[in-house]
């Protein structure tokens, strides 16, 4: 009988979608993912609030409208810090 069948659990690549290490067991929210979501909050927040500050400035200036749009977004994207992609994207693995 092979390792598969009998009926013992077994940690291999085939079993990635259930690790043995959190069969049976609940998973909650980690102090780390609260952190990163409450660190998300923020950022998106201010990045928000300055890219809204900035679209009402450039089109009281007289900027065409889409050019405002524009300066909006660039603000917004521009407000995201560079790790901030590869924390997320690499924390759930913790």
């Amino acid at each position: 009988m092979n390792r598969e069948n009998s009926g013992e659990i077994v940690c291999e690549f085939n079993n990635i979608p259930f690790p043995c290490s959190t069969i049976g067991l609940e998973m909650g929210e980690t102090p780390i993912a609260r952190e990163i979501a409450h660190f998300i909050h923020i950022i998106t927040g201010v990045a928000v609030f300055l890219g809204v500050s900035f679209f009402i400035i450039a089109f009281i200036l007289g900027y065409y409208w889409l050019d405002a749009v524009i300066f909006l977004i660039g603000i917004i994207v521009a407000n995201v810090p560079e790790g901030l992609l590869a924390t997320v994207t690499v924390s759930p693995l913790y």
